[in-house]
């Protein structure tokens, strides 16, 4: 209902849905959250043919770099925000820290959509075409999931992200399928949306040192989306 809060919205399309899916033979979700969800607000039960197909990752394997070592930390957040992915609480983390001494800097890779005055050390640089360059320039790639009340979306950055070799910074909603995608990754920083706890993550990650070998622990996560294993299971789920 964040993404959609419009109550009459809401009711056409899942009266939309209930006339389509008696119609399909199978159905499929980028991943169990969002099948579940959908499942409870319709009276239809598809979960018989049902099935994940999870959006492919841009890579299927790893990339690195040497970090190179700077005063200033470098955080990459890539794409927008915007509807219920809110800075705020980013940007008074990194005041609290520029409080303390460090020298931060905040690249997002799009327009100010919101439209509002950013601290000197947020810059909106636009979009790219080298996604590889700029998580690479990157001192630490941080992704900001929006808070939603039931959680079905998995970050697209985060895909992104996994495959490059930098610590990531995840602001996530708990027990929620981009939280369990990355739950276990020690290269994976997960902090909730407070500014006290995400400045000390940040200062946490950027002390510690993170070799090319630590970073093969994605390997399995990243397989998860590659494009020739979703198409076998597509055409696994067709042949049934």
């Amino acid at each position: 209902i964040e993404w959609a809060p419009n109550k009459r919205y809401q009711s056409r399309e899942i009266k939309l849905m209930e006339k389509i899916l008696p119609y399909a033979y199978k159905v499929s979700f980028g991943n169990e959250a969002m099948l579940r969800y959908e499942q409870s607000i319709l009276t239809y039960d598809f979960r018989h043919k049902s099935f994940v197909s999870p959006d492919p990752s841009p890579s299927d394997k790893l990339y690195y770099r040497s970090r190179v070592k700077r005063k200033t930390i470098v955080l990459t957040f890539l794409g927008a925000f915007h509807g219920n992915r809110k800075p705020d609480k980013l940007f008074k983390a990194i005041e609290i820290l520029s409080q303390k001494g460090y020298d931060c800097c905040l690249k997002i890779y799009d327009e100010n959509r919101l439209g509002a005055s950013c601290p000197n050390f947020v810059s909106y640089v636009g979009r790219t075409n080298d996604v590889r360059q700029a998580l690479l320039d990157s001192d630490i790639l941080v992704d900001v999931e929006g808070c939603d009340s039931v959680p079905v979306f998995i970050s697209s950055k985060l895909k992104d992200y996994l495959c490059c070799c930098r610590p990531i910074l995840a602001i996530l909603v708990k027990d929620g399928p981009s939280y369990n995608l990355v739950n276990n990754l020690l290269t994976v920083s997960i902090c909730s949306d407070n500014e006290e706890i995400i400045a000390d993550r940040i200062i946490e990650i950027y002390k510690k040192e993170y070799s090319e070998t630590m970073y093969k622990e994605r390997i399995p996560v990243i397989e998860q989306f590659n494009p020739i294993n979703i198409a076998k299971r597509i055409i696994d789920e067709i042949s049934k």
